[in-house]
């Protein structure tokens, strides 16, 4: 029995299976070990800008909460301008036309100027949260936001076809 199994150790399939095409192999090693290295190269450069797109949102979004805590939609714009194309910037942009638009509403009637200047702040801010490929819950609301700033400023019409794109596209 122990001879039998000796044999059976001795006997290793896939060794013989390489020494058997190991020539067929050898026109074709350095094709092959090239490739395997710009393979390897390949995802080692992936795995690199994956981590650097992570510190990057990261980043976005410290800046943003960092610019909600302090009440600064100017911080919020700028980390918006800082790290366009990220899910952070929409946020961003929305938020500052939120507070914009909160802001100047106390002053509609007291002072008309400040007020109308506000309304376009918020105006800005909502457009560039509508152009930064926002998720649909920050569309939705940039719109909305968008219609209210027609209103304040005597836009009705504009106004009225917002809230209708509203209605239309969400029904819900």
């Amino acid at each position: 029995m122990k001879t039998e199994e000796r044999h059976q150790l001795q006997k290793n399939e896939l060794a013989d299976w390489l020494g058997e095409h190991a020539a067929s192999i050898q026109p074709y090693l350095k094709t092959l070990i090239g490739v395997a290295i710009l393979v390897l190269v390949g995802f080692l450069a992936l795995n690199v800008m994956r981590g650097q797109n992570e510190g990057r949102n990261q980043a976005a979004w410290a800046g943003f909460f960092e610019a909600q805590v302090m009440n600064d939609p100017d911080a919020a714009k700028e980390v918006a301008r800082r790290f366009p194309n990220t899910q952070a910037a929409a946020w961003a942009w929305q938020w500052a036309g939120d507070f914009e638009l909160a802001e100047s509403s106390s002053l509609a009637f007291t002072d008309r100027a400040e007020y109308r200047e506000g309304l376009e702040a918020s105006q800005e801010a909502y457009e560039a949260a509508l152009n930064a490929n926002p998720p649909t819950l920050i569309e939705q609301r940039a719109r909305l936001g968008l219609a209210q700033v027609y209103e304040g400023l005597d836009e009705l019409e504009k106004a009225q076809e917002t809230y209708q794109q509203i209605v239309t596209r969400w029904p819900a």
